[in-house]
């Protein structure tokens, strides 16, 4: 009886079943999104800003372009098939890879001219790089509209613990050797970025106030002069002398993480029940978060005042309650300024003047750390180089390829919703990005094949037409 199961299974199939294995001659992609990011890419005007920024890299009118090197570097990022340099050797022998690059073989780099690329880059060269940054972080400005803007500074560290001698490498407050980078965040973008060795601390030197001074400036400027700026931060940055940078010469708010020192807690443990209340987090309909907290003015020794402080301990975890609860105190000038109080209720932003709204900025600061483990997804830790700027300069582009990533699903994949903005870069990678397609030349036109299934279920059509309507996003 199974016997007989089993051979009427097998003529079923017998039909489905692979017989030998052939080649062919067609040009053919498993990375058929690409095409359509790269589009996105020159519809908003990035090859003309690379151009004008790095177009003096180039030294023989006989060697690749400049513009088709940062397309192939910023394709390796978006890819995230392989996090090695050698991997351009293999694309390079990969015809269909090129079609989809809209290029020609010949055209590709290998892992040595990468490699001279990047070792062509001098300290001055780099800074350029932050340029391009604040170019981009205007246009995004102008496209999304905030009407109040929330900053975040932060370090992130860069492990190359297990790594070859690097250039700039040693230890970090997370006790692993590496780089310590400065960023300066805003929402899912880092819109300007220093990179440093691992020993420098988050305050370290006048980086701090250099990157916020010129930031400020350029959105006053280049956007808004009457939008509210807060800038949000941990202990790292808690230092009195960068509060009066903020509240003196920015005109800006902040909320900053302090520390818990024994007069803190001495001075709470007075206090009476009456001068708690609750701040409540809902992460789902039936989970909620808990902490109990106060307000008063605090001032350390050597502060010249004191400024407004709010405590909270947490006392509830996905309604579960905590014996031991984490106990943090956050320092704000929010609601110290008439003028700057003004200018936050006009724009919509009054409820981060209540000891609540300044609790919820301060947990914010989870999302920006997000922003962290998503960078790293998109590309990764180790620097493949061992001359500082060479890694200063991989760095920089990982860091414009990524904020390229955000804005092509702020542009495309929002208005279609196949992926989520806050999702992880390898969902955007398998969904967006990985799919098959074949490429085909005719009647003098270059055309990008795919099956019906996955043009209907990507909306292909709808992001070919968003990707091509330059004007809409046009980057200045």
């Amino acid at each position: 009886m199974l016997s007989g199961n089993k051979e009427k299974i097998n003529s079923e199939s017998a039909s489905f079943k692979l017989s030998c294995l052939g080649t062919t001659g067609d040009k053919l992609t498993g990375r058929a999104g690409l095409s359509f990011f790269l589009r996105y890419l020159d519809n908003i005007g990035l090859n003309l800003l690379i151009s004008r920024f790095f177009g003096s890299l180039r030294k023989s009118s006989k060697g690749v372009k400049v513009v088709s090197i940062f397309k192939q570097v910023l394709s390796f990022f978006i890819d995230g098939s392989s996090r090695h340099l050698t991997y351009f050797d293999q694309l390079k022998e990969d015809e269909g890879y090129a079609a989809s690059l809209e290029s020609d073989s010949a055209q590709l780099c290998s892992s040595h001219s990468i490699k001279r690329f990047f070792k062509s880059f001098s300290f001055l060269r780099t800074r350029l790089f932050r340029q391009l940054y604040q170019r981009m972080f205007l246009w995004r400005l102008r496209i999304e509209k905030p009407d109040v803007l929330v900053l975040d500074i932060d370090t992130v560290v860069l492990d190359n613990d297990d790594a070859n001698k690097r250039a700039g490498v040693s230890p970090t407050y997370k006790r692993k050797k590496g780089f310590q980078p400065f960023l300066v965040k805003w929402d899912r973008y880092i819109i300007d970025a220093v990179f440093r060795g691992g020993k420098k601390h988050s305050n370290h030197g006048e980086t701090v106030k250099n990157s916020l001074d010129y930031i400020v400036r350029l959105v006053r400027n280049g956007y808004r002069t009457d939008i509210p700026i807060i800038v949000t931060c941990d202990s790292g940055f808690f230092d009195q002398k960068l509060f009066d940078f903020f509240e003196n010469q920015l005109g800006i708010l902040y909320v900053c993480t302090g520390k818990m020192y024994d007069d803190i807690g001495e001075h709470v443990a007075g206090l009476s029940d009456d001068a708690f209340f609750i701040v409540e987090k809902h992460r789902s309909a039936n989970e909620c978060s808990q902490w109990k907290c106060t307000e008063f003015f605090n001032g350390r020794k050597s502060w010249l005042k004191e400024r407004r402080a709010i405590y909270t301990v947490h006392i509830m975890e996905s309604n579960q309650r905590l014996l031991l609860g984490q106990e943090s105190i956050y320092y704000t000038n929010l609601g110290d300024s008439d003028e700057l109080t003004q200018q936050l209720k006009e724009a919509g932003g009054g409820e981060y003047l209540e000891a609540a709204g300044i609790v919820k900025l301060a947990h914010q600061r989870g999302e920006a750390e997000l922003v962290h483990r998503h960078f790293k997804e998109f590309g990764f830790q180790q620097m493949p180089f061992k001359r500082f700027t060479s890694n200063e300069a991989f760095f920089y582009m990982m860091v414009l390829g990524f904020n390229l990533y955000e804005s092509y699903k702020w542009d495309i994949c929002k208005e279609t919703g196949i992926v989520p903005l806050w999702c992880q870069p390898n969902t955007f990678r398998r969904r967006v990005i990985d799919f098959a397609g074949k490429i085909v030349r005719h009647g003098r036109r270059t055309i990008l094949k795919v099956t019906m299934q996955v043009r209907e279920r990507l909306q292909l059509d709808r992001i070919w037409v968003l990707c091509n309507r330059g004007p809409e996003v046009l980057l200045i």
